[in-house]
């Protein structure tokens, strides 16, 4: 499936933000400035983790009576996955997509 282009580049959505934010409280609009850094140092720590020279994580897990699956600690290091992180699940074709949702 073809990625879609961005309606707008990183720079032009950030300066559509920032005249947004422009009518909010200064404590507001700096905690959302902060949330916005980290996003974006999280999405590069993720892109720089899929690069074609990184190996794949590979362990087993099961499902318990309770319909649980633990994800192993180093899958869950190498994602930087914390206790208390919200997951979307999707189940297609006999696969489970589990993605965490950004807080």
């Amino acid at each position: 499936m073809k990625e879609q282009e961005p309606l707008y580049t990183e720079w032009e959505a950030e300066e559509a933000i920032m005249h947004v934010l422009g009518r909010i409280s200064f404590k507001r609009r700096a905690r959302i400035i902060i949330e916005l850094k980290q996003l974006r140092q999280d999405r590069l720590a993720k892109e720089k983790a899929h690069t074609s020279d990184s190996k794949p994580i590979v362990s087993t897990t099961r499902l318990s009576t309770r319909g649980q699956l633990v994800i192993p600690e180093k899958v869950r290091n190498h994602l930087g996955w914390k206790e208390g992180d919200k997951f979307m699940v999707m189940a297609e074709s006999g696969r489970i997509l589990i993605i965490k949702e950004v807080s």
